[in-house]
């Protein structure tokens, strides 16, 4: 095992790279530096041809990533959304890796946590996991590149439902609606997705790498969010200075429902 910053921790496996987000004490919460660490780690897997797949975990068994820790949000530069932004490049990151990502779900996945999983190629869920997509409970807006990955995923109406509701899903629900690729036994996790990950390994590499890259380019073809970006950014200033922006962000240190406004 090799402890990076700290907040990731990275386990090769012959031909395959494990990266374990480790924040366990605050639900492996994303922050800037966790960020970093992983893109700069798939920036290095990329040119290992060594390796041929790539696991993304979080610590423990409570969590894969409960999202951004909000407790961060205007600490990293006086910018609204930059943290949105910080996000994205990780994101990306694990979008051009050239090898297949999976995600191994582990626990509670939400908030950016559940969009760093839809960022995988692929994603195998404890089926004790539990998701949700909360900003109208925080006060805060998502990105639309974050937005449109749900859509193409799970669809429109099922992505209304999770950020509409904000509400929790069972890993059942997730795998009905395709958020994820499959559920396993907690006890079995590691073994389902590792046996998942060696058998993808144990593929003719040239032909996954092609795959991977031909379907990267087929989706960003198509991609919307670049078109919407430059107008939805009034949204995202007006919402992150809004007073039920900081009452989200109140609401949830101090471990209550809040109370908006629409100010």
């Amino acid at each position: 095992m090799r402890i990076l910053s700290g907040e990731l921790q990275a386990e090769r496996r012959g031909q395959i790279l494990k990266l374990i987000l480790n924040r366990p004490d605050k639900g492996n919460s994303l922050t800037p530096v966790m960020l970093e660490e992983l893109t700069l780690q798939l920036e290095k897997a990329a040119s290992d041809t060594a390796i041929r797949a790539v696991i993304i975990t979080g610590a423990g068994d409570w969590a894969f990533s409960t999202g951004f820790d909000i407790s961060k949000i205007g600490k990293v530069q006086k910018k609204p959304g930059i943290e949105l932004e910080i996000q994205e490049t990780a994101y990306a990151s694990i979008r051009a890796c050239p090898v297949p990502v999976i995600a191994m779900i582990n626990g509670y996945t939400v908030g950016g946590g559940c969009d760093l999983m839809l960022n995988c190629d692929l994603s195998v869920s404890s089926q004790n996991a539990k998701f949700a997509m909360p900003p109208a409970k925080l006060g805060v807006i998502y990105s639309p590149e974050g937005m449109e990955r749900f859509v193409r995923t799970i669809g429109v109406i099922n992505t209304k439902y999770l950020f509409y509701s904000g509400r929790m899903i069972s890993a059942a629900e997730a795998l009905d609606m395709g958020l994820i690729n499959q559920a396993a036994d907690p006890e079995k996790l590691e073994e389902v997705t590792f046996a998942l990950a060696e058998e993808i390994a144990a593929n003719a590499p040239l032909t996954v790498r092609a795959v991977k890259e031909l379907l990267g380019e087929l989706s960003a073809e198509y991609s919307r969010a670049s078109v919407l970006k430059s107008s939805f950014g009034d949204w995202i200033e007006r919402i992150f200075t809004s007073e039920d922006c900081r009452e989200g962000k109140r609401a949830f240190l101090e471990k209550r429902s809040p109370v908006f406004r629409g100010e």
